[in-house]
Parts: C-alpha cells; structure tokens; sequence
C-alpha cells in the first residue's frame, strides 16, 4: 500500500473529493449567507475553506437538574446548590456575509477569564488539560499563538439557514478547544459543531476520568447542551450528529444509542476499538446495541502503529447500523487532533520530521473524509452519494466495511413466539441469530430481555423465569442477569433458587467488568440485604 505521507495522492484525493460534493444545504440561500472569503488560516494546512465564514462563540450555563456544590461534607450543616453543575460549551457556525470582523488568532482561544460563577470550572479547565493549543508553539516557536491567524470571527452573526448539528467530544484530559482546526472547517462547509468542557463530578473532584461514571458526567452535559443548541434558528434538530476522539468516541457512540435522532458517529481512533477496551462501551448501563441505526465511520491507527491492538468486537455488535472502518498506517494517536497542525506549524517551514509530515497528511485528510461522509449522510445519499473504500484506497489506508441487517419489525416480538417452547429452544436460537458475535455484546439478547419484560407486564412470571435463565446462560459473568433470574425466581415463589441466584450474584461482583468499581460495595450491600430478610 501507498504511504499516506504521498503529498500528492493526499492532494488528488482532496481535489476529487471537493469536486465530487456540493451539499444542498450548503447552496441553500448562498447568495445571503456566504462570507467574504478570507486567506485559508495557517493552522489549515491544506485544508480549503467551505462556502462560509465561520463564527464563534462561548457559552456558560448551569444544568440545575444536577449538583456541582458539595452539600453536606463532613459536620458542616447542608446546604443545597441551587446553582448546579456549570458547564461551559463552544460553538463553530456558519456565519453571515456582513459580518466584519478581526479573524481570531490561536491565543484567542484560551482566555483566561470567565463569567462570575464559573471560576472554579475556568481553573479546572486551565490547569488539567494534557494540551491548551500553546505547548507546542511555547517551547519551538515562543509567541507565535499571538500571531497564528485562524478562521473564525468572534460572536459572529450566524447565517440564516438551518445547519445539521455535529457535537464532538474530546478526549480525557484534553481541552475543549482540542480539535479547533476540524471544528473551523466543518462550520466552513456548512455544519453547526458544539464542544464540552471536560469536567469531573464535582467541586472536589474537578478532572474527568476514563470509568463508566466519568463517561456518563460527560454524555450528560452534552445532552444538556444538545437541548440548548436545538432551540436555535441556525440549526436543524432532525439533523445530528456525534463526533469523538480516544474516550470522547465512546461517548459518541453512547449519546447516539439513547438518542435516535443522533444519526451518524465518527469515531478518531476511538478507545472502543483496542483490545480489551471494548467494555468501554458494551460495559455501560445504557447500551443496547441493537437500538442504534445511525451510520457509523471508524477512523483509526492500523494495527500494530503505535502499539496499536485493534478490536471489532463494538462494531460488529451493531448490526443494523451501516458501519465503515479505515485504518491509517502512519498515524499516531494525537494526530486525530489538531496537535497535527500546530506540531506541523511549529517548525516554521523548516523541513518537518516524517512522522509529522504524514501525521499532518494524515490529519487533514480525515478531516475531508469526516466532512464528506457527514455531508453525504445528511443529504440522504449514504454510501451511493460517497465512495468511501475508493477514498481510503487513494491514500493507501486499509478499510471495511459492514452493511447493515435489517431489523425484525419488532425486534423484541420474534421471541414472544419462541419462548413458550421452552429453555432449549430459546438456547438453540440466540447461538444461531448471534453466530461468532460474543453473547455478551449480542444485540439479540437485549431484545429477549425486553421481550421477558413485555410478557413480564402480563403477568406471565413462568416465561419472565425461562427468559432470566437463557440470559444468565448467555452472560454468565454479569451481575445483572443473576440478579434478574434472582428477581425472577422469587417472583415464581421459588426462593431457594432465590437464594442461590442472590449469592451467586455477590460472587461475581468483583469480576463483573461491566459494574464500575464504586457501585460495587453498594450493589454487594442490596443483594446481602435481599438475604437478610429471606427467613433460615
């Protein structure tokens, strides 16, 4: 294969991928909306500038449905926190042709104030990013963030059209404004992108983490902010779309499983996809695989670069999503960021290294290839519209691809046909609709739970118990499936089975990978109390 460091494959590539697509909505109302066009801004690289200019803005708000303040620490009195959690959350839009303004330079995008009640959450942002945007050029270019011109124009006026939505998550430890030069350009091509800070569960614990919970602080406030965002009249709500690098593409992915009108993800070397990083997310309460039917994009190091141990498991689970995978072979894995560009530019035109030549090459080229498959996807064109594997192939990347399964009409409804045949045949027929998939991640099963449920609302306990030991059976590991035949058992009057199912469940709490360690000690307390009430 060809090296992606190949300056003019990239080239062509890029040249045919700006000629094969001019997406409706970006000709939409042109002649009111489109900017003056500017020079393209020295951290693009290569990069060419959209129809539009570009806009920006930051926003501070509190979601008063969740705590930020420690209420009762210790022996003090409690006091309730009618503020809330404080999120902050940035903006890259589409911006209107008469406004005139100075284009921001890089060092604009870290101020280092913000609104009153919000200092705490400012502090937390400055000090525990891994990268602010100004390491690179304070140690090999001293000044030069005050000078870097960019593409955005400070509280622009927003061009008066709606614009599909692409929310993006960074990854731990990284600052909000990680991937600026990715979100200044998909604003350029027509896209409205939204980024989150990234903030632990409290005022004492202010840094994000890689574990379940730590995930779930994070897709929370983006849902708070995607409640926000989709009230604006720059923005079409029927239109969105996730975007995550490293830990931010399992919260992509996740935001999309719960909310059906996410449509499309992107994952940037995402940490669903190395070797024993799957429970990342098939490990987490709120996935189902088969509930997502977005079209899913998996951008990422080939294996072996980089240490790189590459896992399909995620992405084979979701069958009824159309799935594509790309693999780069000279990509590491901050160069899914915009660290490629200011890395790049710190040299100041002296010869670049090989590594950040290609990781720049690299960089700009999914930024094309991320563009031109969310602008196929929101148009309605799909795979027919975007020859995707032929753009991989130009550069010399491995790809796959999965089409997607067609759903049964109801996924839950074929097995309230099958399970009064009995515990065998319900066996015999998850290990043939799971195939190779591990019955663990096996969407197929979470339809047999949800089927148990729907019979459940019946009143027919006997086939709830049936349904609860097929699933125990199929994910002998999960502490939830021997509490639920525990649950099932009892509701069948059988309580020595009860009882067994309880202790069982207490024994797998500590190898249960899917039960975050700080609910575990609560999870163990509920199943000991369970035993407790049961008489000798």
């Amino acid at each position: 294969m060809r090296n992606i460091s190949n300056r003019s494959a990239v080239f062509c590539l890029f040249a045919w991928l700006l000629a094969s697509s001019c997406p409706a909505h970006e000709a939409q109302g042109r002649s009111s909306t489109v900017a003056k066009q500017t020079p393209v801004p020295m951290m693009w690289g290569s990069l060419k500038r959209g129809l539009y200019g570009v806009g920006f803005q930051r926003h501070f708000v509190h979601d008063r449905s969740r705590t930020w303040n420690v209420t009762g620490p210790g022996d003090r009195p409690f006091k309730a926190d009618l503020e809330g959690r404080p999120i902050e959350f940035n903006t890259w839009y589409p911006a209107a042709a008469s406004t005139r303004r100075r284009p921001m330079v890089l060092a604009d995008y870290y101020p280092k104030s913000a609104p009153p009640g919000f200092a705490l959450l400012n502090s937390a942002m400055n000090t525990g990013s891994d990268w602010n945007g100004l390491d690179v050029f304070a140690k090999l270019s001293p000044g030069s963030a005050a000078v870097t011109r960019m593409a955005a124009l400070s509280n622009a006026a927003p061009a008066t059209v709606r614009f599909p939505v692409v929310l993006m998550f960074g990854s731990l430890g990284d600052d909000i404004n990680a991937n600026v030069v990715m979100a200044e350009y998909l604003a350029s091509h027509g896209m409205f992108v939204v980024s989150v800070s990234l903030l632990g569960p409290s005022e004492d614990d202010t840094q994000p983490s890689p574990d379940h919970q730590g995930v779930e602080t994070t897709i929370r406030d983006m849902e708070y902010v995607l409640s926000i965002v989709a009230r604006y009249g720059n923005v079409d709500p029927a239109r969105v779309s996730a975007v995550g690098h490293s830990i931010g593409a399992v919260e992509a992915l996740l935001l999309a499983v719960r909310n059906g009108n996410v449509s499309a993800v992107v994952g940037l070397d995402g940490t669903y996809g190395f070797k024993g990083l799957s429970e990342t997310v098939t490990g987490a309460a709120s996935y189902s695989a088969a509930q997502f039917r977005g079209a899913m994009l998996d951008l990422r190091r080939a294996q072996g670069v980089g240490g790189a141990d590459l896992d399909v498991t995620v992405l084979e689970s979701l069958r009824y999503s159309e799935r594509w995978q790309v693999t780069f072979l000279n990509m590491q894995h901050n160069d899914f960021t915009s660290r490629a560009e200011s890395g790049a530019l710190a040299f100041q035109g002296k010869n670049l290294p090989p590594v950040v030549q290609q990781g720049k090459a690299g960089y700009e080229f999914v930024c094309e290839h991320l563009k031109d498959f969310l602008a196929h996807h929101f148009e309605g064109t799909g795979a027919a519209g975007y020859d995707i594997e032929a753009a991989a192939q130009s550069v010399g990347a491995g790809h796959r691809h999965w089409p997607a399964e067609t759903p049964p009409e109801t996924a839950w409804h074929q097995w309230v046909q099958i399970i009064p045949k009995g515990l065998e045949a319900i066996k015999a027929q998850v290990s043939h609709q799971c195939g190779s998939v591990d019955l663990e991640t096996c969407a197929d099963i979470d339809n047999l739970r949800e089927a148990g449920d729907q019979l459940g609302a019946r009143g027919q306990l006997r086939e709830v118990l049936v349904v609860s030991q097929v699933v125990a059976w199929a994910r002998p590991r999960s502490v939830f499936a021997q509490d639920g035949l525990a649950n099932a058992y009892k509701a069948v009057g059988n309580m020595a089975s009860y009882r067994n199912a309880l202790e069982r469940a207490i024994e797998l709490i500590p190898m249960d990978t899917g039960l975050a360690p700080e609910t575990r000690p609560s999870f163990e307390l509920m199943e000991r109390d369970k035993l407790d009430r049961l008489p000798p």
